[in-house]
């Protein structure tokens, strides 16, 4: 325990050895010098009357480690010299140390040293505010140089006020200076007003008056008000007047205050003096406008370029006027991005607002901007000007003129054709008399540009004939954001089967590489391609029954075509056309405006004629046929194709049908009612068309009933889902009319089926509102 108790101490002997080596290695002089009323390098020493001096003390400290002295007679440690205001160069020498300024200061110890102004009566030294500039410093060694005296030195800037009345004011002009018109806060200055005596004094009466030519509507100057007599005593000496300025125009404001006083009230009260102090501001603004403008367009704080071609360039120059009260300095100038800092882009300044010197008030400069658009768009950008305003003794301003902030506007334009880079017309078929070989195709141009688009020249190559395409047109005018078309055709002379290629060109104004366009024409000429048509060679039903025949076609070529047409010949005392169904075959969108399938009045001969702009669909079912039987003069009849057609809207054959024919044959005898003419008044099963169709709120359905039977009514939407079903179980035979509500269901086409037995028929009708 000794033991360790015996390092300890040796440790911290070391320590403090250290401590004490440092200390004395790096020992240096070291002081503080304070005025005991204020920190500040600036010492107010108040007023005092002409002849009653008035006293201020500095406290100096030694906080280094070696003596420090201060030495008389040297201005490097001690001196009162003048100042550099103008008509103040003589009040220094009312200045006197209190003490002689030669003593000596250990360290860690501290003395007071004190400043007299003297208020010398003299008329050479005038009443009114002194100034002067006090030396205090302390240094180890006579100190030839500021460099000697380290940090051991301050230099104050004293002020005091003389006068020769027994009550008065602290200044006797008070300035607000420049003040921003509206400011953002109220500016207040106050005016101290003393009694300079050991006496009580009354303050009899106080004047405030504004003298505005011509007078404010509204007043801009104000004064804080106290009751008179007002008392001012050796215990409360001071009174404060507190001056408001908040202008709203535009120029100069001023008013005076003044103070009657009673100087002796025992001796002579009736004596009156007096005391004032002028105020004035000026109510300011910094407004810069753009007066006049080349190549652009001014609204308010908006520059217009208008459209520049894109790549091109579009010098502007601004006319900037003054129309503020004070001079304009402009300290930095920029083009910016709105939302953010960035340069924006295409913008340049070539002259800037001059920022060497100040645009005086109602005096005008220019500034140059140039602007090319890099792309196609619209541009607005923001032309910032920091000025330096808040650099300047201007009080009240928002922060939010500090920059001022114009827009320019303006937009890139290009031309920009959209188009397709190959046309082709696909499979023509080639087959002299029914299909011709010509063709027209029609290119759609869009111009997505904001410009006019200009296809200045069109061509083909190689030309007409050589090749069997050609155009009518040579040159087209397109209008920004809209389209025009460009008629292409295919005549296709000798007619033979081949494959077609050329290049069409076109030359427009837009720009490179978007100037030149270049599409591949192609066509391909080919022979009408085989197709099977049939129709089922094993029909067999009772006389009496309804049958359904479908037209079977090969599903993937009767989709080359838009159009059918034949005869279909059959025992007249066999068969009577019924009806047809087109849902689920490849007939399903074919309109019936243009179409129709009708028997022929004698009966055994049935007119097809199925025609659309819309192509086919690819089904193995044309068509289904629906006929009644009867027991006829034969047992079994062929049902023939006379001439089929298949047709694309230009060429009327362009399939080469396969034909093969349809058997029907009765398989039993019975049923002699059904023979051909059926007796008259017989029922049968029919549904005639839906009416009104369009319709809008309901459907009325004409139908009959050969014979008591379950009978169900359903609506099918365009997309064949079931959306209304009602059946009717064991309904009786005869004509019927039925109601059907149809103001339930969304607009758009509809399916309606009737089913009884093997009967069915259905009819589309189109719901509007």
């Amino acid at each position: 325990m000794k033991a360790q108790l015996i390092n300890n101490i040796k440790h911290i002997i070391l320590i403090v050895a250290s401590f004490f080596t440092t200390y004395v290695v790096n020992a240096q002089p070291s002081s503080l010098i304070v005025n005991d009323k204020t920190p500040s390098d600036t010492i107010d020493m108040g007023m005092t009357l002409n002849g009653v001096p008035v006293i201020t003390t500095f406290n100096l400290w030694n906080t280094g480690n070696v003596d420090l002295r201060m030495w008389p007679t040297n201005i490097y440690s001690f001196a009162i010299t003048p100042t550099t205001i103008p008509g103040h160069s003589e009040d220094h020498f009312e200045f006197d140390p209190e003490t002689v300024p030669d003593f000596l200061i250990r360290p860690n110890e501290s003395r007071k040293f004190s400043i007299r102004y003297n208020s010398n009566p003299s008329p050479v030294f005038p009443v009114g505010k002194k100034y002067a500039r006090a030396r205090i410093g302390l240094a180890e060694k006579l100190p030839l140089s500021d460099n000697d005296l380290a940090k051991g030195y301050r230099d104050f800037l004293l002020i005091v006020r003389k006068t020769n009345k027994f009550i008065d004011g602290y200044e006797k002009f008070i300035s607000f200076d420049s003040v921003y018109i509206y400011p953002v806060d109220t500016l207040r200055k106050i005016w101290k007003v003393q009694n300079n005596t050991n006496e009580e004094l009354s303050i009899e009466s106080v004047t405030f008056e504004r003298y505005n030519k011509p007078p404010r509507i509204n007043p801009h100057l104000f004064q804080s008000i106290i009751e008179t007599p007002y008392k001012l005593n050796p215990e409360n000496k001071t009174v404060d007047f507190i001056f408001r300025y908040y202008p709203v125009e535009l120029g100069f404001d001023s008013a005076f205050t003044l103070i009657e006083f009673r100087p002796t009230p025992k001796t002579d009260p009736e004596k009156i003096d007096s005391c004032f102090v002028g105020i004035s501001g000026v109510g300011v603004e910094q407004n810069l406008i753009i007066i006049d403008a080349l190549n652009a367009q001014i609204k308010k704080d908006t520059i217009d370029i208008g459209n520049i071609r894109v790549g091109e360039k579009r010098d502007i120059e601004l006319v900037f006027l003054n129309y503020g009260n004070i001079p304009f300095g402009a300290i930095k100038q920029e083009i910016v991005e709105i939302g953010s800092d960035d340069n924006a882009a295409g913008f340049t300044i070539s002259k800037k607002l001059s920022e060497a010197a100040h645009l005086q008030p109602s005096r005008t400069d220019t500034v140059k901007i140039s602007f090319t658009p890099p792309e196609r768009k619209n541009y607005l950008v923001r032309y910032v000007i920091e000025s330096d305003i808040s650099r300047r003794k201007i009080y009240g301003y928002p922060d939010s003129i500090r920059k001022l902030i114009f827009y320019i506007k303006g937009t890139g334009v290009e031309p920009v054709p959209i188009i397709q880079d190959t046309i082709d017309f696909g499979s023509i078929v080639m087959n002299r008399g029914d299909c011709p070989a010509r063709r027209d195709s029609i290119i759609t141009i869009f111009n997505q540009g904001n410009m006019i688009l200009e296809i200045k020249k069109i061509e083909i190559k190689p030309e007409f004939p050589i090749t069997p395409f050609r155009i009518i047109t040579d040159n087209m005018n397109i209008p920004a954001r809209l389209a025009d078309t460009l008629r292409i055709i295919f005549d296709a002379l000798d007619g033979s089967p081949a494959d077609f290629e050329a290049v069409l060109w076109l030359y427009s104004n837009s720009t490179k590489p978007r100037d030149t366009i270049r599409i591949i024409l192609k066509a391909k000429g080919v022979k009408p391609d085989p197709i099977n048509i049939s129709l089922p060679t094993e029909i067999k039903a009772k006389p009496g029954n309804r049958i359904e025949i479908p037209i079977l076609v090969d599903k993937e070529k009767v989709a080359l075509a838009k159009s059918f047409s034949d005869t279909l010949d059959y025992d007249h005392t066999l068969l009577k056309y019924l009806s047809y169904e087109k849902v689920g075959t490849a007939s399903e969108l074919v309109q019936f405006t243009n179409s129709f399938i009708k028997e022929d009045e004698n009966g055994g001969r049935l007119f097809i004629q199925l025609n659309d702009n819309k192509y086919l669909l690819p089904n193995d079912t044309l068509i289904k046929l629906r006929f009644n039987t009867f027991l006829g003069d034969k047992i079994s009849t062929p049902i023939n194709f006379l001439n089929p057609k298949f047709g694309d809207g230009i060429c009327t054959n362009i399939l080469t049908p396969v034909i093969s024919r349809g058997n029907f044959s009765l398989d039993s005898v019975c049923g002699l009612e059904f023979k051909v003419g059926p007796r008259q008044g017989n029922l049968l099963f029919s549904l005639d068309d839906i009416n009104p169709n369009p319709t809008s709120e309901k459907i009325h359905l004409k139908y009959s009933i050969a014979f008591g039977t379950d009978v169900s009514f359903s609506i099918y939407n365009s997309f064949g889902e079931l959306i209304f079903n009602h059946t009717v179980y064991n309904h009786q035979a005869g004509e019927f009319v039925k109601v059907i509500r149809t103001d339930i269901f969304s607009k758009g086409l509809y399916i309606f089926e009737m089913r009884a037995g093997i009967f069915r028929q259905t009819r589309n009708f189109l719901l509007v509102r």
